[in-house]
């Protein structure tokens, strides 16, 4: 091979190289800390009912804005007493 053929191809193994290292560096996702509200434990001042727990807060699901899916999955006050909010501990 041509000494400027070997040029070329080292050119372009060194420019492949490192275009696949940045799409592995892209594609790898960024790893997250631990979500120490999963082991919490969550006491509340206020809860609507036995389907509205102060620990529903911390147990990971979210039901989507709006849906209506939040008895067992989410935490509620009780308005008539709590009307300028309640107090929620996470321990």
């Amino acid at each position: 091979m041509p000494p400027a053929n070997e040029a070329r191809t080292k050119r372009r193994v060194i420019w492949l190289s490192q275009l696949a290292l940045a799409a592995a560096a892209i594609a790898a996702p960024p790893s997250l800390p631990e979500n120490l509200a999963l082991k919490a434990r969550a006491t509340a001042d206020s809860e609507y009912s036995g389907q509205c727990l102060a620990m529903f807060v911390v147990d990971g699901p979210i039901p989507a804005a709006g849906s209506h899916a939040d008895p067992g999955k989410a935490w509620c006050v009780k308005g008539a007493t709590h009307r300028n909010g309640a107090t929620l501990k996470l321990e």
